[in-house]
């Protein structure tokens, strides 16, 4: 597979060779959905709590006697029946956290890639290379390459994911204030971002950077700390 590589003009410059492995993979939307819950789930804060007896205070008088004034019987004022009472089998404090193969994970993040690839919503960017942030030069960037304007059909700009490279971050910087244009360091890719964009737009070195990450992590060369298989 090839994909295109513009410059800051929106014209075509060249064309790099995408490799199989990680941009034509089959699209496995059952691990795609996977991956996602499970990035959810790890960020999940987990704090929820509710006062059950055993955590309330006071209550351990009888209210009123047993028999004798026409009323139900209570043996305290914590009773869940009660308002202000306790929580009967409320939600608790817990890890929502479960586990998922490194493997699965790896794949769920091929899938996502392959997807966009196949769908021509994958684009590399070269030439953007400043050493002071420029938001309007970011901006025209994204009106040369037709990713800021609304489309016809569309009722709303296309959401881009910018992958920047190590060095690069003066590149980030000029698009973190976009709306439309979430950043991403290229060691931190993950499913959970890139599925909820529509676009993928990706620096020269970014490109070249993601993809011998994941076939190093393929053939098995890479460590178990790479950031793009943790993800």
């Amino acid at each position: 597979m090839e994909l295109s590589v513009f410059d800051t003009k929106g014209s075509e410059v060249k064309k790099v060779s995408a490799r199989d492995e990680v941009f034509a993979v089959e699209v496995k939307q059952s691990v795609i959905h996977g991956m996602v819950r499970w990035q959810r789930a790890k960020q999940r804060a987990g704090t929820h709590a509710t006062l059950n007896l055993g955590r309330m205070a006071g209550g351990g008088r009888k209210p009123f006697k047993q028999k004798g004034l026409g009323r139900a019987r209570a043996g305290s004022r914590n009773s869940p029946l009660w308002v202000g009472g306790a929580v009967s089998f409320g939600p608790q404090p817990r890890d929502y956290s479960f586990k998922l193969p490194r493997k699965v994970r790896r794949q769920a993040l091929l899938g996502v890639l392959s997807d966009k690839a196949s769908r021509n919503e994958v684009t590399i960017l070269s030439g953007f290379d400043v050493e002071q942030p420029k938001t309007k030069a970011f901006a025209d960037i994204l009106g040369a390459l037709k990713l800021s304007k609304i489309e016809e059909g569309r009722k709303r700009a296309k959401k881009v994911a910018f992958l920047f490279a190590e060095g690069e971050e003066a590149a980030a910087i000029s698009a973190r204030n976009i709306s439309t244009v979430s950043i991403l360091p290229v060691a931190a890719a993950n499913v959970y971002d890139l599925v909820h964009v529509d676009h993928i737009l990706f620096s020269e070195r970014a490109f070249d950077e993601l993809q011998d990450r994941l076939i190093a992590q393929i053939e098995g060369r890479a460590g178990e700390g790479s950031a793009v298989e943790a993800a």
